[in-house]
């Protein structure tokens, strides 16, 4: 099973933004051994002040929930702005490299449909 946890924060434009970058690569060297499978770092690209991290976790037996490193990333921020966390499992999967002979759907369990 896919899940990811999805820590967002809201910050005012211009502060804090070098030091929350600065904190999430030093957790990722702290954390290097547990690292989820992917991390990503988005910003909103209409409004400045929002970004969120994506802590995603592939072929994982363990049932998904907030991981010690999600919770400690979340207190963390905590002290820039307001900060959301939450955990999402997958449902449907689709890539557009998928369709090279005929697009098919892939549940989570990775059963075409």
């Amino acid at each position: 099973m896919k899940w990811m946890e999805i820590i967002s924060i809201q910050f005012a434009a211009g502060r804090g933004e070098e030091k929350i970058t600065e904190i999430l690569s030093q957790i990722a060297e702290a954390y290097y051994s547990s690292l989820p499978s992917d991390v990503r770092l988005f910003e909103r690209t209409d409004f400045s002040g929002d970004l969120s991290l994506f802590l995603v976790y592939k072929n994982y037996t363990e049932k998904p929930g907030k991981s010690d490193l999600g919770r400690t990333l979340a207190h963390l921020l905590s002290e820039f702005g307001r900060v959301s966390h939450s955990v999402w499992g997958e449902k449907l999967s689709y890539s557009a490299s998928d369709c090279s002979a005929g697009c098919s759907y892939k549940k989570s369990n990775q059963q075409e449909i």
